[in-house]
């Protein structure tokens, strides 16, 4: 449940705010290249700490994901990097987002549900 939340949430919200980032897509299409590798980068972004998180947190790290994923895509072509598969933007930055995301988001040691070894009603 927690990787297709992730997914979708990716996926839709990279549609909802591809008007701010017009230059990753080509044309008025959506680009199913792009959304799928929005999907992708949702998943990637979970996958560190999809056995200790609530869905409601996948929900919240795969937004963020997304958001890297768009911004990054969008640097990408600006400074003209050679990665026309985005490889670095799904694996290295999302890897990166999902490995900061256990800090936060654990239901055990979290820094949401943690505080100075105490644990807090979240």
């Amino acid at each position: 449940m927690i990787t297709i939340m992730a997914m979708s949430t990716a996926g839709l919200s990279f549609i909802a705010t591809r008007s701010y980032f017009n230059s990753i897509i080509h044309g008025n299409n959506f680009g199913c290249f792009y959304i799928a590798n929005a999907m992708l980068s949702g998943a990637v972004s979970i996958s560190a700490t999809c056995d200790a998180i609530e869905v409601w947190h996948a929900v919240i790290i795969s937004l963020f994901g997304s958001l890297f994923y768009s911004l990054g895509s969008k640097l990408l072509l600006r400074s003209e990097v050679d990665d026309p598969q985005e490889a670095f933007l799904i694996f290295g930055i999302q890897g990166f987002w999902g490995t900061l995301a256990v800090g936060i988001f654990d239901r055990h040691d979290g820094l949401l549900y943690t505080r100075h070894g105490k644990q807090l009603l979240v």
